[in-house]
């Protein structure tokens, strides 16, 4: 089974368990979406908008605040808190705002806003451009297709990363994460896409996507929520859960921002001198003379789009490359480029169309067998694929006389070298399917980075044990023999040190 296919197996099975119930349910969740990105597109910096349902805004001291109805727009200084209903099918109710945010974005980048959608049963206080606390509610809707309460955040695209401090955790970002924060559960942050780095007590973690961590929360003397301990190291996302806000996800990313000071190249218009009419004798006849332009051909650019939640993009052309994001349903994506891989064409995308976090990879490609394509996609041209990335060693290990017998790596710094202090690695592996049966075959799937180099091996494994960083998938067909099956990626860190993950696949 595919990551695409579990994707597809979890909303299949979301769409079908009570049919009536669950499309009032759906429609609602939409209606309220759409209504929200559409009296809150272009949003002005630091400002909140009311998008949907019943909101409770608490004014800033001496501020007398007009927010009241959907549309409605104000400075992030009026408010001192903002709570919203949560999802309630019987009255049609489910409170929906849209923050915007400067964070630590430069004026020189104008219009340029972090967007944050507040969705469900949350309350928000103390917001200020680069810094707010909220605390989402416990109570659960009975809609099991519904996202739960929480925020998304999405970084803008032409900044490289913005860092907003939420809850007293500060979150460096460059992407889209879903985060909710309760006493009882702690702070999760879940990567949408791109890569986020998480602080708190002075101690960080990465988070990347299809991965979450969280960040235990106690209560300060005001009932304050605060971080409690460092955030724990990333595990791989609940699939079924993160599956349902993704409808969230389309809707943040059909927001769009108009910058404050406009770009554009204005072209003065010079007016012509104005020609002097020469009579002619009324008895001479000039022939008339027709000048018919020829009909100009322009191209309909090619683009690809999906109905579907479950399309994956690539960093290259293959199922061997690193995954990266969903497409948005129903967002038309330019296509820059094509790629055969065997009879297959994979179309590589404007990545900033895909979405901002983007910039943290080259390129972005996808299958044509996942999507629909529009336009004149036969005149595509065909372009070379990255190169795949192999990861060595900073130096070869030293004899074989280590009591353990793994290598030890040296690090040797050159009399002009400058000291780089020493960055935790960041690893992650699963297996799509580690029970399976005797003859059968599974994915396994790594995430490296600041890793000199990586190496993975089991039983029955005999491809090239080189991983591919960042993002690498590969297929394991352990023995014909029941039993559990070690497999371990063994990852040298930047500084030499050796980090080892392991998974385990039953064979039955």
């Amino acid at each position: 089974m595919t990551l695409r296919t579990l994707f597809l197996s979890c909303f299949i099975f979301l769409f079908t368990t009570t049919a009536i119930a669950q499309t009032t349910c759906n429609d609602l969740v939409n209606r309220a979406l759409e209504q929200t990105t559409d009296v809150c597109n272009n949003p002005e910096r630091n400002t909140i908008c009311y998008g949907n349902g019943i909101i409770f805004a608490q004014a800033a001291t001496g501020v007398t605040l007009d927010f009241d109805s959907e549309g409605d727009v104000a400075p992030l200084s009026d408010f001192a808190g903002i709570t919203h209903t949560p999802l309630d099918e019987a009255t049609e109710i489910w409170g929906v705002s849209l923050m915007s945010l400067q964070a630590n974005i430069p004026d020189t980048v104008p219009g340029q806003t972090v967007q944050i959608i507040v969705f469900g049963n949350v309350e928000v206080e103390d917001v200020e451009q680069n810094a707010f606390r909220f605390t989402t509610g416990i109570g659960a809707s009975n809609c099991t297709e519904a996202p739960s309460s929480g925020i998304m955040v999405r970084t803008p695209s032409g900044v490289a990363q913005v860092t907003l401090n939420i809850n007293e955790v500060e979150i460096t970002m460059g992407s889209t994460a879903l985060i909710e924060a309760t006493l009882e559960e702690g702070m999760t942050v879940t990567m949408l896409d791109g890569t986020a780095r998480v602080t708190a007590f002075d101690q960080s973690q990465l988070v990347s996507f299809s991965q979450q961590l969280n960040i235990p929360l106690q209560q300060d003397e005001e009932q304050n929520l605060i971080p409690a301990a460092p955030p724990t190291p990333a595990e791989s996302w609940n699939a079924e859960e993160i599956a349902k806000v993704f409808v969230v996800y389309s809707a943040l990313n059909r927001i769009e921002t108009t910058p404050e000071e406009s770009t554009e190249i204005v072209v003065t218009q010079t007016q012509l001198p104005t020609a002097t009419n020469t009579s002619i004798p009324t008895n001479t006849l000039l022939p008339t003379v027709t000048n018919t332009p020829l009909p100009t051909f322009t191209p309909t650019p090619c683009t690809i789009s999906t109905t579907r939640n479950d399309v994956i993009t690539r960093v290259g052309p293959g199922t061997n490359r690193g995954t990266f994001v969903f497409l948005s349903p129903n967002t038309p994506i330019e296509v820059t480029g094509k790629k055969f891989v065997g009879e297959a064409i994979w179309w590589q995308l404007d990545k900033f169309q895909v979405t901002p976090a983007a910039r943290s990879v080259n390129e972005l490609w996808v299958a044509e067998s996942e999507v629909d394509e529009n336009g004149d996609c036969d005149s595509v041209i065909d372009v070379d694929a990255p190169p795949l990335i192999r990861p060595q060693p900073t130096a070869a290990p030293l004899p074989t006389e280590t009591p353990t017998g793994l290598p030890i790596i040296e690090t040797t710094l050159s009399p002009t070298s400058e000291f780089v202090p020493a960055v935790e690695p960041s690893i992650f592996i699963s297996v799509e399917d580690d029970d399976i049966l005797m003859g059968e075959c599974t994915n396994v799937f790594i995430m490296i980075e600041f890793i000199s180099a990586a190496f993975f091996d089991g039983p029955g494994f005999v491809a090239d044990d080189t991983v591919e960083g960042p993002e690498w998938t590969t297929i394991v067909c352990p023995p014909d023999e029941l039993g559990d099956y070690i497999y371990t990626l063994d990852a040298f860190s930047l500084t030499g040190s050796l980090v080892q993950r392991s998974v385990t696949i039953e064979v039955r």
